[in-house]
């Protein structure tokens, strides 16, 4: 072990809490907490800062008050990859203030980065059903026990990281206590910050009852692949993966193959069009590649999700204007909804 290791486990040894410890900062403000406090219609009396554990004997403020002060000087960050590795970024993101303030930010921005599967039912109904890249419990439960556990005496990032496949949680610390994952699997608890775990079940974050890890596991039960579990002595990371992943991959194969095709046809077109000076065999092959078109708009629309004109176009190369006449000319193509949160459908055909 590196001597930054052996510092932290003498600490543990001898039950010193980060949060326990007098912050290095008095002049601390709570206005995001308050708006917390306020929003649960909680109760609250200048007591219950040395209740929640926010002043010690000497009447100073804590490093738990400075985790839920406006002056918290923790960074959570999170991140979205394009495709398996971290080689290219889509979206980067850091969290800061209040801990209460971090949690409501983070948890909202992991719900945007949830992508949905919408599965149109066979019979041509309209109810449909939508499956989560990852199941919204799962997802808050892992970050949540991140923000719960993590061992804030170590000078490290709590990050939420999304890839294509998967999304990975990290905290520093490991599990405390000598806690393995199967005990934890079991509703064993242990609490490197246990005010803390205390204060966010007062706030309504959390519940308080050791079920966080099996939650995960239990939610997916039904899918092939399993959460994953990566525990050091410095570090505790759990990845969810993806349930989507197969289907958004077969998507983009999918759209690349239309994409292909559109591209040769109009390479094929161009040039019988061209070479041809026979008005009726010109005509013959754009009345094919129109036909074509049609086809491939029916197919784009079937296959998921609420596109709008534009985006159509888009994928399929054309204007909107050829957009709007293909619609026209297609009789199966209809719009359900109004025109701001309707959607266009195939009406009278089944998947495949």
């Amino acid at each position: 072990m590196g001597e930054e290791e052996i510092r932290l486990m003498g600490l543990e040894s001898d039950h010193i809490l980060f949060e326990a410890q007098a912050s290095p900062r008095q002049d601390l403000t709570f206005v995001r907490f308050m708006d917390r406090i306020y929003s649960e219609k909680i109760e609250w009396t200048e007591d219950k800062l040395n209740t929640y554990g926010f002043k010690n004997d000497e009447g100073k403020y804590t490093n738990l008050a400075l985790l839920f002060s406006d002056q918290n000087p923790i960074v959570v960050k999170l991140a979205v990859y394009k495709g398996l590795d971290r080689m290219e970024f889509k979206v980067k993101k850091e969290f800061s203030g209040s801990i209460a303030l971090i949690i409501d930010l983070l948890t909202d921005y992991c719900q945007v980065c949830n992508d949905k599967r919408i599965i149109k039912p066979d019979d041509g109904g309209f109810k449909r059903t939508e499956i989560l890249s990852y199941p919204e419990k799962a997802l808050r439960e892992a970050a949540l026990n991140a923000v719960e556990h993590a061992n804030y005496f170590f000078l490290s990032n709590i990050k939420v990281e999304f890839f294509d496949d998967r999304v990975e949680i990290s905290n520093p610390g490991d599990f405390y206590g000598g806690l393995t994952l199967n005990q934890a699997l079991h509703g064993k608890q242990s609490f490197r910050n246990p005010k803390l775990v205390y204060v966010l079940d007062k706030l309504h974050f959390v519940e308080n009852y050791a079920t966080g890890v099996e939650t995960i596991f239990k939610l997916y039960e039904d899918f092939e692949k399993k959460p994953v579990f990566d525990i050091s002595n410095t570090h505790t990371m759990v990845a969810l993966p993806n349930r989507n992943y197969e289907y958004f991959l077969e998507v983009e194969k999918a759209k690349s193959r239309l994409n292909d095709e559109i591209r040769a046809l109009d390479t094929r077109d161009s040039q019988e069009i061209g070479q041809d000076t026979d008005s009726r065999k010109a005509g013959k092959a754009a009345s094919e590649y129109q036909e074509h078109l049609k086809r491939l708009l029916v197919d784009l629309i079937k296959s998921g999700g609420s596109l709008t004109q534009s985006e159509m176009a888009t994928k399929l190369n054309v204007s909107a204007r050829t957009i709007r006449r293909l619609i026209s000319e297609t009789k199966e193509i209809v719009r359900i909804g109004s025109k701001k949160k309707g959607s266009w459908i195939v009406w009278g055909e089944k998947d495949n």
